[in-house]
């Protein structure tokens, strides 16, 4: 099984607990908005100049180039299943003066890469929401010419409000996770409607790993969920199959 991921640690921290001889990543495009992705920005800084880490170089040159539907189209012959989740959404997008947008990321605000006076557009606000609509639009037109529009996996996964040992997580980007869970939930639907995905929600209790590798965070979870999510990421991949 060849599995692209469009999304965040969420997905990929699931996909690597499967087999490697059960599935190969194709392709994992990160940090990337589907509001920014399709959106070509100026070159307003160089990530290698600021950045040490290769995946965080690459995920922001890709921002700045709005790739994600480039490598998603690129790589369609060689996709089983097109992973998603939308845990980046909550990141936000800056509005830049030519109508491109650019995805606000936590590695971009360490740096102070962005410009100021740029304007922040959050997730949750209502021109949020209509920019996310066109954009997926955009999305799912670019994913069914690819031929992958039956293939499109999302995962939709609730922000933990506690850990395991009963602590509360913390807010990410304002964003408890009893409140990210109610605002989630339009743009999930959206894709549901406008893209049919399969949908794949976790069979067990939702909790957050304290001591995570990445953090503390909502959407970092105890690797019981992860299992899960992996396994049914594996059993989907059964259900519909390679492609010819």
């Amino acid at each position: 099984m060849r599995v692209t991921i469009h999304g965040s640690c969420v997905s990929r921290d699931a996909f690597e607990l499967i087999d490697p001889a059960q599935a190969t990543l194709t392709r994992y495009i990160a940090r990337q908005s589907l509001i920014s992705a399709g959106t070509a920005c100026p070159p307003l800084f160089d990530p290698a100049d600021l950045l040490d880490s290769p995946f965080q170089i690459r995920m922001l040159s890709g921002d700045l180039r709005g790739d994600a539907l480039e490598h998603i189209t690129g790589v369609a012959a060689e996709t089983d299943l097109l992973v998603c989740d939308l845990t980046d959404e909550r990141l936000g997008v800056f509005a830049l003066p030519d109508g491109s947008y650019l995805t606000r990321t936590v590695e971009g605000l360490a740096q102070h890469v962005y410009p100021a006076g740029l304007r922040l557009i959050e997730l949750g606000d209502d021109e949020h929401f209509r920019l996310f609509e066109h954009a997926l639009d955009r999305w799912a037109t670019t994913v069914a010419d690819a031929g992958l529009l039956d293939r499109v996996v999302v995962l939709h996964v609730p922000w933990a409000s506690q850990t395991v040992d009963g602590e509360a997580t913390p807010a990410s980007f304002k964003l408890s996770a009893d409140l990210a869970n109610v605002v989630y939930s339009r743009y999930l639907y959206a894709m549901f409607d406008r893209v049919d995905p399969w949908v794949i929600r976790p069979r067990v209790r939702v909790a957050a790993q304290g001591d995570h590798q990445w953090g503390p965070a909502p959407f970092h979870y105890v690797p019981e969920v992860q299992r899960d999510l992996a396994d049914q990421i594996v059993e989907l991949g059964r259900r519909i199959g390679p492609r010819d």
